[in-house]
């Protein structure tokens, strides 16, 4: 159940069309609001740092307004003064990583060459996008059915878009005769981003490995999957080929969403 405030607060998170990054807060209400030393842009960026972090840390459902009002420094109710709902927190960390993103997006678009040059810059820009944001890449893919039906609408579109792109880069390079033939772009593209999407699972930012490395050796190993040098029909399926019957028999297909 969403932690709600007694009074009603003015916030712009409440329309989803309207939300807030940590770089674009919310309305603030004209009257009632608290006295601060502290720019209200910054606090709402400090706002949502913490919320980030002890989403991922302690799950969202786990985390209560008190958490993050504690956290920085705030006294639970001067917390709604930018908020309504603990809901308006996820969905701005949410929407945060969804725009970076979008914006890996945008440029892999615009990127010229073949379709492999283009399915690295979408990877590189993906990987690299979702290891600098680790705790918010986490709570993005973790917590992301716990917004209310609205508000997933406004990420599912456009991750659907996002999703399809990729399948079509993929098509257009079976067409162009630079990835292999043999490859499902459907089931292909779920895979990678399967891959891509739980760098969360095992990424530090204090490791030995920056963003951009990580993101290179993933670009590397797919592309690698993708391509093949003399394509023969079938020939996918010949590597490490398994004595049969090595995995069972399904009597009906399954089906990819």
């Amino acid at each position: 159940m969403a932690e709600k405030h007694s009074e009603t607060a003015h916030v712009g998170v409440q329309d989803p069309s309207a939300a807030s990054t940590a770089g674009t807060p919310p309305r603030r209400r004209t009257r009632g609001r608290p006295r601060e030393a502290v720019p209200y842009e910054e606090r709402w960026k400090a706002i949502i740092d913490a919320a980030a972090t002890i989403f991922h840390r302690k799950g969202y459902e786990a985390t209560s307004i008190h958490d993050i009002a504690e956290a920085v420094g705030m006294l639970k109710g001067s917390l709604y003064y930018y908020i309504e709902t603990k809901e308006d927190l996820l969905f701005a960390v949410i929407h945060e990583v969804h725009e970076e993103l979008l914006r890996n997006y945008e440029v892999y678009q615009r990127a010229e060459g073949d379709a492999p040059t283009r399915i690295r810059a979408f990877i590189e820009g993906h990987v690299a996008t979702n290891a600098r944001l680790t705790a918010r890449a986490a709570v993005f893919y973790r917590d992301f059915y716990s917004l209310n039906p609205e508000r997933r609408a406004v990420i599912i579109d456009q991750r659907d878009k996002y999703d399809r792109h990729l399948r079509e880069m993929i098509q257009q390079g079976q067409r162009e005769g630079t990835l292999c033939g043999d490859i499902d772009p459907k089931i292909t593209a779920i895979a990678m981003l399967g891959m891509m999407n739980t760098i969360y699972q095992w990424y530090h930012l204090d490791g030995d490995r920056t963003p951009e490395e990580v993101a290179r050796s993933y670009a590397d190993l797919l592309l690698g999957g993708l391509t093949c040098t003399r394509h023969v029909p079938g020939h996918r399926a010949r590597l490490g080929r398994l004595p049969k019957p090595a995995l069972p028999k399904r009597r009906r297909p399954g089906r990819v969403t």
